[in-house]
């Protein structure tokens, strides 16, 4: 379920919740179910929601203390061992909180594991818990049914609003989206009109840059940007069907007598194949060299998604391109046919692309 609408009737004593739930063939939206609640039950959930956000907010206060602290020691343990060895203090801190930092962010890098799988048992996440896949993920999600103050539950990100794409925000760097029930600060729960709120939140949105198709000066049918764009900016999603790796061989083999393919790589195990089903993303054309966009997966509610973001400052009318990582022996394919598409003007070529 990916969000709620509220309708109130005035001659009914019900509210009328409409759910809806994203396919991962289309993302779009269709009715899924529809559940009815007393309006004497509403303030209640109001209230329940609302401790549980204060909870959330007070655990991520007590475990920032608990970091600045654990960083305040071990810099004085660093003045300590330069002073006796006659270092510079600055450069041993500075390196430790760059290791410190990459220490981080590869404890919550979750891109290289399976989707989220929610926890299901009562108490805290452990290696003894039974059934706990929390355990195997190295941290907890919002979806986890463990205690509010457990030790692996992922704290969120405390980053100002519009601050969340940048290394400094651990949403981001885990390759998370920001989520409303976890990250506080950066406005992601917030929709409005002047670009204010969260910069890491677009995919769960569906909020993209406007694009065009046509034809290019690489190869057949390209991708344009019709608005500007920043450095790191989301600019679109590329969306597909989600197929495994079996399958996906068996598609690259049939694509290939073709010559046209749009099977995406994952790291994490299985493609995005975009040949049936898909958006724009797809007909952005490859560029080793000096590429505008890079591809990034996220996790978004749990889901690993890709998404393109601008590689440097971008203006209307740039063609959208990104390096597609060929394997040796489809770079080979690539050269041959790429000649062939500028001069039959085609779009189709060889796509095997892997992302990051």
């Amino acid at each position: 379920m990916r969000n709620a609408t509220v309708r109130m009737s005035k001659q009914c004593s019900f509210i009328s919740l409409q759910f809806y739930f994203a396919t991962v063939l289309f993302r779009s939206e269709f009715n899924f179910d529809t559940v009815l609640f007393r309006k004497s039950l509403i303030p209640k959930l109001n209230r329940k929601h609302r401790n549980h956000q204060e909870r959330c907010a007070a655990f991520r206060r007590e475990k920032m203390s608990q970091e600045k602290m654990k960083r305040k020691l071990r810099h004085e343990k660093l003045r300590r061992q330069a002073r006796d060895k006659g270092l510079d203090s600055a450069e041993l801190i500075a390196a430790d909180d760059k290791k410190e930092l990459k220490k981080n962010a590869e404890a919550v890098r979750l891109e290289a594991v399976t989707p989220l799988t929610a926890c299901r048992h009562d108490g805290p996440c452990n290696p003894l818990a039974a059934n706990c896949a929390c355990s195997e993920n190295g941290v907890c999600s919002y979806m986890c049914k463990c205690d509010i103050n457990c030790a692996q539950r992922f704290p969120g990100c405390n980053c100002a609003a519009g601050q969340c794409q940048t290394k400094a925000c651990q949403c981001f760097r885990a390759r998370w989206e920001c989520n409303p029930m976890t990250c506080s600060s950066c406005r992601c729960d917030k929709i409005d009109s002047q670009t204010t709120g969260c910069a890491n939140y677009a995919m769960t949105r569906m909020i993209q840059k406007r694009m065009l198709c046509a034809p290019s000066r690489i190869a057949g049918n390209g991708l344009f940007l019709l608005e500007g764009a920043e450095k790191d900016e989301f600019i679109t999603e590329y969306v597909g069907e989600r197929i495994s790796d079996d399958e996906a061989e068996r598609r690259g083999a049939i694509y290939d007598r073709y010559h046209c393919s749009y099977i995406f790589n994952l790291e994490t195990g299985g493609a995005i194949d975009s040949y049936r089903v898909g958006n724009l993303a797809r007909f952005a054309n490859h560029d080793d060299k000096n590429p505008s966009l890079y591809a990034r997966t996220m996790v978004v509610a749990g889901e690993h998604r890709i998404g393109f973001y601008a590689k440097r400052r971008l203006e209307p009318n740039d063609e959208l391109t990104f390096d597609y990582s060929y394997s040796g022996e489809h770079q080979e394919v690539f050269e041959l046919d790429g000649k062939a598409d500028k001069k039959k003007n085609q779009e189709g070529k060889v796509r095997k692309k892997n992302a990051n």
